[in-house]
């Protein structure tokens, strides 16, 4: 990955207590555990938030191995899913729409409507992924967060990373890493609602379910890295052969 991609890479620092802190975690798979605590008010509030660049400008090894340093990870499809469904189909982020659903419209659907040209409020799923597998959409400017892959995210291959948690073990995985900090008073807002986890996969699977094998395997191999790194298995909807 170039500079200018690493430029825009952020991770979260806070101190907490005695307690240096460093967190990478990709977008929708964090919040939920920590969205609740003064460490998650610090981090999400983007106030002690560091170009990644920055930090490896630095003297990296010193000031790596004074933190502790977690990485948080969803499953791949299913952060898509949660992607699309959040900052493209509903209607809460009209200046995202407006600056990425737009696009996906203007370049993939000739005989659009003015005002879904202008607004990109209707995105439709397989739009969302053709943009995401056009040559096109990555030589004009890297992936946005939301659906940059984790690995390219927060480089666990050359960031030593103490602790890697999932959305999928959110509760213990969180609750984990807040006794590894041990700081006094520093409570966790406990685990999300059972049905989470099931809703998410409902969601991926509901989704994926009209697109073609062709473009399944595209993007499973677009993503395959991170299957790979973070130990997870092709889901059972996908027809990959």
């Amino acid at each position: 990955m170039g500079r200018r991609c690493w430029r825009r890479r952020v991770l979260a620092a806070a101190c907490l207590g005695a307690a240096l802190l460093l967190l990478c975690a990709a977008p929708r798979a964090l919040r939920p555990a920590f969205g609740n605590t003064a460490l998650g008010s610090s981090w999400l509030g983007g106030e002690r938030r560091s170009p990644l660049q920055k930090l490896y400008d630095l003297d990296q090894n010193r000031r790596l191995r004074a933190y502790l340093a977690f990485l948080f990870v969803r499953e791949p499809f299913e952060r898509l899913a949660s992607a699309y469904r959040n900052k493209l189909a509903r209607p809460y982020s009209p200046a995202f729409q407006r600056r990425y659903g737009a696009r996906i419209v203007q370049r993939l659907r000739p005989r659009a409507l003015p005002d879904a040209r202008a607004r990109g409020h209707d995105v439709r799923f397989a739009e969302f992924l053709a943009y995401l597998l056009d040559p096109r959409t990555r030589r004009e400017e890297p992936f946005n967060e939301h659906w940059e892959r984790a690995h390219a995210l927060c480089h666990p291959c050359r960031l030593r990373y103490d602790v890697v948690g999932k959305f999928e073990t959110l509760a213990e995985d969180a609750a984990f890493v807040l006794g590894l900090v041990g700081a006094p008073g520093l409570s966790f807002p406990g685990p999300p609602r059972p049905r989470g986890a099931a809703a998410s996969r409902d969601l991926a699977a509901r989704l994926f379910r009209d697109i073609s094998p062709f473009y399944q395997r595209r993007l499973f191999d677009l993503y395959k890295m991170d299957f790979l790194l973070f130990n997870y298995s092709a889901p059972s909807y996908l027809r990959l052969h």
